[in-house]
């Protein structure tokens, strides 16, 4: 399984949580011989398919644009990265799935959700899935519509079915149900048979972070083994989002890959 990870250091210098848990990426991607991809990409063209002038010119002087700026231009360099690798692993910082077309949400500055699978439709992927694991609801079903499968397990109750968006609330779940509802979500997935996976994985949901969500690792190991292994033979792209702890994160990316590397070994 060919491995990589869009990253910019740029990302570590900011005063956002999200940045600061990404202090060790470049050790662990060394130490497994994961290349590390630069996001030498222009993103303006897809900023305005998503987002209006207006509000590209609202953000532009607060004071984490550039790492939200640089974010974007990771997860669009996905997309063209997703021709020559099998997993691709990108942390975000300053982005996220709570961004509204004409608002900023919490610290999500772009939709960066909304703003991948318009990359990767004009990459020519016809079949795209996204599934989503935060602990809070996002609106990035709302601004791409029917054009992918959305499948959403929230910690928010406001999680509901309607079109292509199936969402499921997880707020009062335990670690079991959660791992129930998310097996069966995967079953949706690949009934439905995409050519590329799109993984918006929530760091919140762990329990040692701010959500109040009560995920730990082992949950996080059988998710990605689950879904590494219904992605084996397609196309997935992971987006490393929210959470601000390190230990954490380093954890999730560490899990990813040597899982990855049990499932090729097999």
């Amino acid at each position: 399984m060919r491995i990589t990870v869009i990253f910019s250091p740029a990302l570590k210098n900011s005063i956002l949580a999200t940045s600061k848990r990404l202090m060790n990426l470049e050790h662990i991607a060394s130490s497994h011989n994961i290349p590390l991809t630069p996001p030498d990409v222009e993103v303006d063209e897809y900023l305005m398919k998503i987002h209006s002038k207006e509000h590209l010119e609202r953000v532009r002087n607060l004071p984490f644009f550039n790492t939200a700026y640089e974010s974007v231009k990771c997860v669009v360099k996905a997309g063209d990265a997703i021709k020559d690798f099998d997993l691709v692993i990108v942390p975000t910082s300053g982005t996220g799935h709570s961004a509204e077309k004409d608002k900023f949400r919490g610290y999500s500055l772009f939709n960066d959700v909304a703003i991948l699978v318009e990359k990767l439709k004009d990459a020519g992927h016809k079949r795209i899935a996204v599934i989503d694991t935060d602990a809070h609801h996002g609106n990035s079903a709302a601004i791409i519509g029917e054009k992918t499968l959305y499948l959403c397990i929230a910690g928010e109750p406001e999680c509901f079915e309607e079109g292509m968006l199936v969402c499921k609330p997880a707020r009062d779940m335990t670690r079991e149900e959660y791992i129930s509802a998310f097996n069966k979500t995967l079953e949706i997935l690949d009934s439905y048979a995409p050519e590329v996976i799109v993984w918006y994985f929530g760091q919140d949901t762990h329990f040692l972070e701010y959500s109040g969500m009560n995920l730990n690792g082992e949950c996080y190991d059988e998710m990605i083994n689950a879904a590494l292994r219904l992605a084996n033979g397609r196309k997935l792209i992971v987006l490393l989002a929210s959470g601000s702890r390190e230990d954490v994160f380093d954890e999730i990316v560490k899990c990813f890959i040597i899982t990855a590397r049990k499932i090729e070994s097999e």
